[in-house]
């Protein structure tokens, strides 16, 4: 994770605990204790769209594709301040490291993705395309629209990388 850019070393006054938790299909993944931040944290309490607004939307479509923006929290870097809050070490003696983007487990980065990805598809948002998080849908009446409308949604990403 550091060779990617995710990780960097660091000096924070911070700690918190690293936790490896258990997967479907026998994989890991790294769950970072910042409960005592997150009750200190200033909530951004930018709203996630409702089920039923969801549903609403797209049960009028003939045609869907789903996407899942995989990897998305961690293509979006932290500021110094908040860096040094998400500090952690694996371990005694295996170093001591603090994320360079946002990553679980903070209370704030649900709301600051869903704000991201709904910047980023402001063009296409409940018109074709609708996001819970990571997770988008596009939903079209015919197949050419489907095709239109999924290139929008590409080239969208593609403009802010």
């Amino acid at each position: 994770m550091e060779s990617q850019g995710i990780l960097e070393d660091s000096i924070s006054p911070y700690l918190f605990p690293m936790v490896v938790m258990n997967k479907r299909e026998n994989k890991k993944r790294l769950w970072f204790e910042y409960r005592k931040l997150n009750q200190i944290k200033k909530k951004d309490s930018y709203p996630l769209p409702h089920i039923d607004e969801l549903l609403s939307v797209l049960g009028g479509a003939k045609y869907y594709s789903t996407l899942d923006a995989l990897s998305g929290f961690w293509k979006i870097p932290l500021s110094y301040q908040t860096k040094e809050k998400t500090a952690f070490s694996p371990g005694p003696g295996l170093g001591f490291y603090q994320f360079t983007v946002l990553p679980f487990g903070l209370t704030n980065t649900p709301a600051v993705f869903q704000r991201t990805m709904e910047t980023i598809l402001k063009p296409t948002l409940w018109k074709s395309a609708v996001v819970l998080i990571d997770d988008i849908k596009i939903f079209s009446n015919t197949w050419e629209k489907r095709l239109s409308d999924l290139r929008s949604v590409f080239e969208l990403f593609k403009s802010t990388n």
